[in-house]
C-alpha cells in the first residue's frame, strides 16, 4: 500500500477548509500532480468555478510559490472558458495548525506583473496578504462560493458568465 504524501496533508487541509464554509458545493477533481491540484466546483445555486491549489513552506511569514509554463498556460485557458477561477495558496508553517491560506482569483493573479513567482507575505495580526506586493484580504477562505463568484463576476464587467459561459452584454441583459 503506498503510503500519504505531503501532498495529501497540504491538499486535504485546503479541502477541508473549503467544505466547513461550501457544505454544498460539489467538488470534482480534475488534475493531481506533485506541483498542484485542480477541482471543478458547482454550488447548489448551479454556479461555477475552478480552484487551483498549491503548497509552500516558508520562515517567518514569508512563501515562494512556483507557477510553471504549463500551470500558466492552464490558468489561462480556464480563463478564456470564463469560468472564474481561483488560486489557493497554503503557506505552510512549522507549527501546522498556524499555516495560511491566501485565495485570489485569476484576475488578480493576472495583475501581477511576473507571476511565474509569487511571493507571500503576511503582518503579524494583518488583515490582507500581500501577494507580489498585491494586497488580498485574509478572511477569503471564509466566503462562500457563490459570494466569491458574484465578486469576480461584478468586477469582471460582464466578461464572466458562470451559469452560461457567454460574455454578458447589453443585449442579453
Amino acid at each position: 500500500m503506498a503510503g500519504l504524501s505531503k501532498n495529501h496533508f497540504y491538499y486535504g487541509a485546503i479541502l477541508a477548509a473549503i467544505i466547513e464554509y461550501n457544505p454544498d458545493t460539489a467538488l470534482v477533481l480534475l488534475e493531481q500532480t506533485d506541483a498542484r491540484n485542480v477541482y471543478k466546483i458547482q454550488t447548489n445555486t448551479s454556479q461555477e468555478c475552478t480552484i487551483f491549489f498549491k503548497y509552500a513552506s516558508g520562515k517567518n511569514n514569508h512563501w515562494q510559490f512556483n507557477f510553471s509554463a504549463d500551470d500558466r498556460r492552464f490558468l489561462e485557458e480556464e480563463y478564456k472558458k470564463k469560468t472564474p477561477t481561483f488560486i489557493y495558496l497554503l503557506c505552510a508553517k512549522e507549527k501546522l495548525r498556524k499555516s495560511e491560506i491566501v485565495v485570489l482569483n485569476y484576475d488578480e493573479y493576472k495583475q501581477i506583473p511576473n507571476n511565474s513567482y509569487l511571493y507571500v507575505t503576511l503582518a503579524d495580526r494583518g488583515h490582507y496578504f500581500s501577494v507580489s506586493n498585491l494586497q488580498i484580504r485574509r478572511n477569503r477562505l471564509k466566503q462562500t462560493f457563490d459570494d466569491l463568484i458574484k465578486e469576480t463576476v461584478e468586477k469582471s464587467k460582464g466578461y464572466y458568465c458562470p451559469k452560461c459561459g457567454e460574455k454578458i452584454t447589453k443585449l442579453n441583459l
